[in-house]
C-alpha cells in the first residue's frame, strides 16, 4: 500500500498535470516512490511502500502490480515448460507479464497472494484488471465522459477534475448499518470497488466484468480423520509463514489462537531471536501480559506499544490517509505500530486472521431460533448471522432514525440484500460453507482489510491464514469436519506445544489446561465479572483486562474534548446523518446512560472523513 493509479482518456490527450496530481495525492509519506509509465493512450503508475518492483513491459504491453505474492513457483514451470528459460530469474511482474501474454488472463486468476494486477494493451488499447480471489487488494473505479479512472485509493479519484466530491447515498446507509462496505459500494456517488475474484476489461468505453470464482468447497459426507487434519493443518500453516517470513519481520502478537500459532510455527522453523514480535494495547491488558509470554516461550524478541485515550486525536490523520472513511475510528489504535517501523524499519508485519475460526461460528448458526426458520432456502440462517455478528453500527430498524431526511427513500435493507446475493452465489449448497463464503467476501474484505491498510501505511502486511494450499486444504475438510476454535485448541496444544501453557485472552485459559484448571478459571472469571461487583456495588472486580482498548471508556474521558470539537463543527454532519438523533446517541453515551462506543466512532468516522476530504 498504497498502490496503483491510472486514466485512459476518452478520445482527448490527457493534461499530465491532472495525471500528476492524482498521483502525488497518493505520496503523503515521504518514503514513498513511483514508478510510471506514460503510454499511447494511457497513463498509469504505481506509488510504492519500498524498492520492490511494480512494473514490466514487453512489446506493447505494460503491467502494474500492487500486492504481495508468498510464492509464483507454480507459474514460472508453466513458463518454463513453454519454453521462457529466463523465467526464473525474472522479478514478479515480469513472470505475470509474460505468463498474461502466453496464456492470457487465466493465468493471473487464483494466484497465492492478495494483489491487483492491471494491464494495458496498446494495439487494441484495452485494460485488463484482475483481483485476487478474496479481494483483499482493493482497486477503485470511476467511468464517465472523461474516460476510465482507477486507482488503489480515493484521494487519487477525488483529484481528477471530472469526479465530483458527492455522497454515495447506498454506500453510506451500508457503513452506517454494518460500519464497513460490501459489494462494490464505496462512499462517493459513481465510484466502484473492482469485486473479488475479478477479471474486468475496459474498451472503448465498454466494461466487461468476469467473475473467475477462486474459492472452492469440499463435500459434506467424507471419511476424514480428525488427527490427520489436524497434522496436516499445522504443517500447511508452517509453510505458509515460512513462505512469507522477511528479514526484519514483526509478528503482530495477541493472547489470541492465531498469532499464538503463527509464533508456534516461527518457534519451530526459524532460528531463536531472527524474528520481532510486538503487542499493541494498554499495559495491564490480557493480550500485552500473555503476548509476551508467547513471545518470551518461543525466543521471539517482544515489543510494547503503549495506547491510550489520545489515540483518536493523535493518529487519526494518518489513519484517514491510509483508510479514507471507510474504517470506523475505534481502530486507529493499529497506528501506534508506526513507531517500531520508523525507529527499526521494519520490513514487514505478519497477523492473523478469523479464518481458522470461521467454520465454529457456522456450525453454531444451525442452532438458530424457531424464529428465523421461516425464511425461504435457509435465509433464515444467513438473516440471524447478520443480524447477530455483521450489524455492527446501526440496526436496519434504526436507520430511519439516523439517515437525514432526503435519504429515508433509500433502502434500509440494501447491506443486507448484497449479502444474500453472495449467500446465494457461493459455489456450495452446504449452508455452513456458505455462511464461510459470505465471512469472507463481504465481513473480512470490508472489515479487516481496514486494518491492513492501517498497518501497511509504512510497511507490508501479511496473514499466512489466507495462504492459497492452507485455505483451500480448510475449506476443503469443514463440511465433513469442522475446524473451529476447539479443534484450533486441539492443534495448538498437540503441534505447537511451547505456546499451549499460556492463557488465552478471552478466557485466560491456556489452550492445554486441565479439566480442573479450566472449572477454576472459569469460576476466577465469574468472581471478577460477575460476584464481586454485585457484592462491593461496583467497587471490586468487573474491569475488563481482555480488551487492548477501553473504547467506550477512553471515549468519555480522555477523547472527550475532540470527540465534541470534531463533532460541534457546524457542517460536521450535516447532510450526512439526522444530526439530532446523532447528538442524543454522542449525549447517551457520554452521560454513562448507554455504551454506545461503536456508534459514536461511527459518527466521529463520517466528521474526520468530510474534514479530511471536503465531501458535500
Amino acid at each position: 500500500m498504497p498502490g496503483l493509479v491510472g486514466i485512459i482518456p476518452s478520445g482527448q490527450e490527457l493534461e499530465s498535470t491532472v495525471f500528476d496530481r492524482m498521483v502525488q495525492s497518493m505520496c503523503y509519506e515521504p518514503t514513498y516512490t513511483v514508478q510510471r509509465a506514460c503510454l499511447e493512450g494511457a497513463s498509469m503508475a504505481s506509488v510504492c511502500i519500498d524498492e520492490e518492483p511494480t512494473l514490466a513491459q514487453s512489446g506493447d504491453v505494460t503491467l502494474l502490480v500492487d500486492g504481495d505474492f508468498a510464492e509464483l513457483d507454480d507459474l514460472r514451470d508453466r513458463l518454463a515448460t513453454a519454453g521462457e528459460t529466463q523465467a526464473r530469474s525474472w522479478t514478479t511482474p515480469e513472470v505475470l507479464l509474460h505468463a498474461f501474454r502466453r496464456f492470457g488472463a487465466e493465468a493471473l486468476c487464483s494466484l497465492n497472494g492478495l494483489h491487483a494486477i492491471c494491464i494495458w494493451e496498446a494495439s487494441p488499447r484495452r485494460l485488463t484488471i484482475v483481483t485476487d480471489r478474496y479481494g483483499f487488494r482493493k482497486l477503485l473505479y470511476w467511468q464517465g465522459t472523461a474516460g476510465f479512472v482507477y486507482a488503489s485509493e480515493m484521494k487519487a479519484l477525488l483529484a481528477h477534475p471530472a469526479i465530483p466530491r458527492k455522497v454515495d447515498t447506498a454506500g453510506l446507509t451500508c457503513f452506517l448499518n454494518l460500519t464497513h462496505l460490501v459489494g462494490d459500494l464505496t462512499l462517493i456517488d459513481g465510484i466502484r470497488q473492482v469485486p473479488a475474484a475479478c477479471v474486468m476489461t475496459y474498451c472503448e468505453g465498454n466494461v466487461e466484468r468476469t467473475d473467475y470464482g477462486g474459492l472452492a468447497f469440499g463435500e459434506p459426507g467424507q471419511t476424514l480423520d480428525p488427527d490427520t487434519v489436524l497434522a496436516e493443518t499445522a504443517q500447511l500453516l508452517r509453510q505458509s509463514v515460512q513462505r512469507r517470513l522477511k528479514d526484519n519481520t514483526y509478528l503482530l502478537l495477541t493472547g489470541g489462537l492465531d498469532s499464538r500459532s503463527i509464533a508456534g510455527c516461527i518457534g519451530s522453523i526459524h532460528p531463536r531471536g531472527a524474528v520481532g514480535s510486538a503487542t499493541i494495547g494498554h499495559r495491564h491488558c490480557h493480550d500485552v501480559r500473555f503476548g509476551r509470554r508467547i513471545a518470551e516461550a518461543v525466543g521471539l524478541p517482544h515489543r510494547f506499544l503503549p495506547v491510550d485515550a489520545s489515540y483518536f486525536q493523535r493518529y487519526w490523520p494518518a489513519a484517514m490517509a491510509r483508510t479514507e472513511g471507510r474504517v470506523s475510528s475505534h481502530g486507529y489504535w493499529h497506528l501506534a505500530a508506526d513507531a517500531l517501523v520508523r525507529e527499526h524499519g521494519v520490513r514487514s508485519f505478519m497477523v492473523g486472521s478469523i479464518t481458522m475460526g470461521l467454520r465454529s461460528r457456522a456450525e453454531a448458526l444451525l442452532a438458530i431460533p424457531d424464529a428465523y426458520r421461516g425464511w425461504a432456502r435457509d435465509e433464515g440462517v444467513m438473516r440471524y448471522d447478520f443480524e447477530q455478528h455483521m450489524e455492527g453500527g446501526f440496526k436496519e430498524d434504526e436507520l430511519a432514525d439516523i439517515v437525514p431526511p432526503h435519504l429515508h427513500s433509500i433502502d434500509k435493507d440494501l447491506a443486507y440484500r448484497q449479502i444474500l446475493r453472495t449467500f446465494h452465489n457461493a459455489p456450495t449448497d452446504h449452508v455452513p460453507s456458505k455462511v464461510d463464503f459470505v465471512t469472507v467476501r463481504e465481513h473480512e474484505r470490508g472489515f479487516i482489510v481496514g486494518n491492513f491498510e492501517m498497518l501497511g501505511g509504512l510497511t507490508r502486511v501479511s496473514t499466512p491464514f489466507l495462504d492459497r494450499d492452507l485455505f483451500d486444504y480448510t475449506f476443503a475438510t469443514r463440511p465433513s469436519w469442522p475446524m473451529g476454535k476447539r479443534e484450533h485448541l486441539m492443534m495448538i496444544a498437540r503441534h505447537f506445544p511451547e505456546v499451549a501453557g499460556v492463557s488465552r485472552t478471552s478466557t485466560i485459559i491456556p489452550p492445554n489446561a486441565s479439566w480442573f484448571e479450566e472449572k477454576l478459571r472459569r469460576g476466577v472469571m465469574r468472581l471478577h465479572y460477575s460476584i464481586l461487583p454485585k457484592l462491593t456495588g461496583g467497587r471490586l472486580g468487573g474491569h475488563s483486562y481482555g480488551r487492548y482498548v477501553h473504547y467506550d471508556e477512553w471515549l468519555r474521558i480522555g477523547a472527550r474534548a475532540f470527540v465534541a470539537e470534531t463533532l460541534g463543527e457546524p457542517a460536521a454532519l450535516e447532510g450526512l446523518v439526522n444530526v439530532d438523533t446523532a447528538k442524543r446517541v454522542v449525549a447517551d453515551h457520554m452521560s454513562g446512560r448507554t455504551n454506545d462506543y461503536s456508534r459514536v466512532c461511527l459518527l466521529l468516522t463520517l466528521a474526520l472523513w468530510r474534514r479530511a476530504y471536503a465531501i458535500s
